[in-house]
């Protein structure tokens, strides 16, 4: 969007936290228009895979994520965990690490819309694999890498087991490009318009979002996953979000 430094700038304004996900083709260009921005989660789903999954160099995104860090903003690097990446998580970690910068981890969730021939191609098999991997990120972490998770969560994917009360739906309100206003970006119910202004939207829906929270199969999105950890007061994922904002601020 060409308007983006205008929200974020407005954003900011109103005393608001600003964050934004990309896959950071265009970050390098763009980086000085971020200035208003105190989050920024770049996709990087491998070091060797990443040019056949995603079309486009490495380097060019690194340069962006470089750039960006020299900024001064927050910058984390998110990996979703494939059949395609397994090899490459250690080597991820350690690239984050050097460039000075967060990593996070989630498994490939199987959405509905993705075809059995690119599940297929992309799904875990190998889940011997998959877990002595989570296992190896566990270790990373208590060995100071910048992994942002908690162990609780990390566990948790380990076994592909959502062993949570996910929350979000109390929590979070997700506002769509063109305007709609969802419960969560997993599973995407309606919940209104931002036309209808969100505090309205927000009381309106309270019932609704109360009856799919307790109907919600779950996931391991890890934005929701540890929001509803700390939300449930989790004594790890608390621990684990103090220090972690601890290290942001240093």
């Amino acid at each position: 969007r060409k308007d983006l430094p205008e929200i974020l700038g407005y954003a900011h304004h109103l005393g608001m936290m600003t964050s934004l996900v990309t896959n950071g083709v265009l970050l390098k260009k763009r980086a000085k228009e971020l200035s208003d921005l105190d989050y920024l989660s770049v996709s990087v789903d491998g070091t060797e895979s990443y040019e056949e999954m995603r079309g486009v160099k490495l380097d060019k995104v690194l340069d962006g994520i470089k750039r960006a860090r020299d900024m001064g903003i927050t910058t984390l690097i998110n990996c979703v965990i494939s059949g395609k990446n397994l090899d490459e998580i250690e080597e991820l970690i350690y690239l984050a690490q050097e460039l000075g910068v967060w990593i996070s981890f989630e498994p490939l969730h199987e959405y509905e819309e993705i075809s059995q021939e690119v599940w297929e191609d992309i799904g875990i098999r190998d889940m011997g694999k998959y877990e002595k991997t989570i296992d190896r990120i566990i270790e990373l972490k208590e060995e100071g890498c910048p992994i942002i998770h908690s162990k609780t969560y990390l566990r948790m994917i380990k076994s592909l087991s959502p062993d949570f009360r996910c929350h979000a739906s109390d929590i979070v309100l997700d506002v769509t490009s063109d305007g709609r206003i969802e419960n969560c970006r997993v599973y995407r119910e309606s919940m209104g318009d931002i036309k209808d202004g969100l505090g309205n939207t927000w009381r309106s829906s309270k019932a609704r979002r109360k009856k799919i929270s307790m109907e919600c199969k779950g996931c391991l999105f890890f934005g929701h996953a540890e929001l509803s950890l700390l939300y449930s007061l989790k004594p790890e994922a608390i621990l684990n979000s103090i220090r972690t904002l601890n290290g942001i601020r240093r």
